[in-house]
């Protein structure tokens, strides 16, 4: 089935009826009695043809090119509803929720189903819209898919630390031929109605707002009920898809407005409502960037294709082992997360800190991977607090950090002032809650002796070491405590007591040979969406209300470098700068408030001005404005827009004059 232009067709047919019918149905009409029907009917008539044009199921199936099953085609006369059923029907509704008919219902419950009417004499339906798509087998009631083979546990020595060896064996995930399962979609003029079998999973590729009707989902371990707040999902091409997994286990019967007597639903479905999401970052970064991430949108119809079948996609599978790690976690437990790059280490922390938040208020997470921040811009290493799930790759939700150091992305080439930063980091004081510690992937060369000293800075009660089938992306050694010990001497003189446990599970990522986005093109997307929070709402290009522009005198500002060397104005001139102070004068540890984009620099009055969303309080805290490497995509000088009003980088009227901002002879692109 042509998922893409179903919209259109449904659309087309539903103006044809309306110019000949005399008057709209009311609105009682479409609240009808629902039952449930816990058979599976898989007989399909492949050779379904009306006789007329009518309000029978078979016309309504044949304007989306679909085929209904056999037994809905013979009941569908026997359980036409009536005016009466529907008046009934309407009553106790209006009855349980005490609400006078002359009242407009929310989508939640009154306007839930979009009536296609057919006119047949006085019988009306309203249209189901039903197709097979891609799906996965129904799994069984455990947790895990049952290719999942979870292996038993070990201890070693005490003097070693306790170590917890899990092994997954997986197969590939099904890319381009998913197994099909039947999945019903529902499609209205403001959304789609998902409808999900119990244990059914479904991936999808877009971004929508979700809402939740009936039953409970879980969309990368956080579980949404009837009663979460709209959940905005993010699952763009360049990483792994997200996904829509039914987990209700209980058999509360569907409320009967919420959908029309001709749908069959089976015990414990869910019902997840999608709505279109309008997120002015998302379409600035688009504009700004060569790849296509999003499908195209169709009409007023969410963003979102599910289980697409064109092309090669990324599934994001989770394992039972992550669960077994994640139900130790505490209070006081401090996990840090060890592995290779791309062996799953932030899909793991994304899924921990969204099961976490179901058992606690709120989490903490040490981000030490300054290539791929998870909250801030590249650049970075920080302490966050998160009390809200994340439902997407790490441009979708940056956020202000607790506390943030400046440190070069390679650190490579300074692995000691690396370390130093992140002592200075981890030096203040920290109240006990769920603590997550993101690492990089640096595994080879000095790699282990790096990690081996931060671990002795951070002190964890316990570690996760990700392995992949591809040795090349492991540690060449198990990070047991002796290990770590033995190879942190090499930056680490003191001598430390490591007591922790080590628990050593399978990646789940070793199947997925999709295009994934390089770190490269995360770091331009994560300071595209940083920048986009600059902008006006109502257009990607005019600049918000919560931009501030400054004017600073040069005497009263230091400008540098990452290593504390001072650089010409004229260096940064149009170019994001870190707003800062020094931490540390012997290390040259700069601690990181904010961001910003220096408009234009003025050598005769000595004066820059400075654009930045920071609030006048805290920048009386800067000392520095350092240039560390990180900056604004070559798309953002080069995509000139005809507009009116202040400019990200460009506003009028701010000093008396300007000095002629210099012009780059070469920007590179690649």
């Amino acid at each position: 089935m042509n998922k893409t232009h179903l919209g259109d067709d449904v659309g087309r047919k539903r103006k044809s009826r309306n110019r000949h019918k005399s008057k709209k149905l009311k609105r009682s009409r479409i609240f009808q009695e629902t039952s449930f029907d816990s058979s599976d009917d898989n007989e399909t008539s492949a050779n379904t043809t009306p006789s007329k044009r009518s309000g029978s199921l078979e016309y309504q199936f044949k304007v989306l090119n679909l085929t209904p099953s056999k037994s809905e085609c013979d009941t569908s006369k026997e359980n036409a509803a009536t005016p009466s059923d529907c008046a009934k029907d309407a009553s106790s509704f209006w009855s349980e929720f005490d609400l006078s008919r002359d009242e407009d219902v929310s989508y939640a419950y009154g306007s839930i189903i979009e009536e296609f009417a057919c006119d047949d004499g006085n019988q009306s339906y309203s249209e189901v819209v039903s197709a097979e798509v891609n799906g996965l087998n129904e799994s069984t009631d455990e947790e895990v898919p049952q290719n999942v083979i979870i292996m038993k546990k070990t201890k070693s020595k005490k003097t070693e630390g306790k170590t917890v060896k899990k092994k997954a064996k997986v197969d590939d995930p099904p890319v381009n031929n998913l197994l099909m399962e039947e999945a019903q979609f529902y499609f209205r003029d403001d959304g789609i109605i998902v409808i999900l079998e119990k244990n059914q999973t479904i991936y999808f590729h877009g971004l929508c707002l979700v809402s939740v009707l009936h039953g409970q989902v879980e969309v990368l371990g956080h579980v949404l009920t009837k009663n979460s707040p709209e959940a905005k999902l993010y699952s763009f091409r360049g990483s792994s898809l997200l996904y829509l997994k039914n987990i209700t286990e209980s058999d509360i019967p569907i409320s009967s407005y919420l959908l029309p007597n001709k749908i069959k639903l089976s015990e414990k479905c869910a019902l997840v409502f999608c709505k279109k999401l309008h997120d002015p970052g998302v379409l600035f970064m688009e504009k700004h960037i060569s790849q296509q991430i999003l499908p195209r949108q169709e009409q007023n119809l969410p963003r979102v294709v599910f289980q697409p079948k064109e092309g090669s996609w990324n599934l994001l599978q989770v394992s039972q082992d992550w669960n077994h790690v994640i139900n130790e976690v505490g209070k006081n437990t401090k996990l840090m997360i060890c592995g290779g790059k791309g062996v799953g280490k932030t899909t793991f922390l994304r899924y921990a800190i969204n099961r976490l938040l179901m058992k606690f208020s709120e989490v903490r997470v040490i981000d030490l991977d300054p290539g791929q921040s998870e909250f801030t811009v590249p650049g970075c290493i920080s302490i966050v607090r998160v009390n809200t799930p994340l439902f997407g790759v790490n441009y979708t939700h940056l956020q202000q950090t607790e506390r943030s150091i400046l440190s070069n992305i390679n650190i490579a080439y300074e692995p000691e002032k690396y370390i130093a930063g992140v002592k200075e980091l981890v030096s203040v004081v920290l109240d006990e809650i769920p603590t997550l510690i993101n690492y990089m992937g640096y595994t080879h060369g000095v790699g282990i002796n790096i990690l081996s000293a931060v671990i002795t800075q951070i002190q964890p009660t316990d570690v996760l070491q990700i392995c992949s089938q591809n040795s090349k992306k492991n540690y060449k050694f198990s990070l047991k405590t002796g290990v770590i010990k033995q190879n942190a001497k090499l930056f680490v003189s003191e001598k430390t007591n490591l007591n922790y446990n080590l628990h050593q599970i399978e990646s789940m990522c070793d199947g997925n040979d999709s295009w994934t986005a390089e770190p490269r093109q995360l770091r331009e997307m994560c300071v595209l969406s940083y920048v986009s929070h600059l902008v006006d709402s109502n257009s990607v290009f005019k600049s918000k209300g919560p931009m501030y522009s400054f004017r600073i005198n040069l005497n009263d500002i230091i400008i540098s470098d990452l290593n504390g060397d001072e650089i010409p104005p004229a260096a940064i001139n149009a170019s994001l700068v870190a707003l800062c102070r020094l931490s540390n004068k012997e290390e040259h540890i700069f601690q990181c408030f904010s961001w910003g984009i220096v408009r234009g620099v003025d050598v005769a009055t000595n004066e820059l001005v400075l654009l930045t969303s920071t609030k006048i309080d805290t920048l009386n805290d800067v000392t520095h404005l350092v240039s560390n490497g990180v900056s604004l995509p070559p798309s953002v000088y080069m995509t000139p827009d005809d507009i009116r009003g202040p400019m990200p980088y460009v506003i009028e009227g701010l000093l008396m004059s300007f000095g002629q901002i210099p012009k780059r002879s070469r920007l590179s692109v690649k």
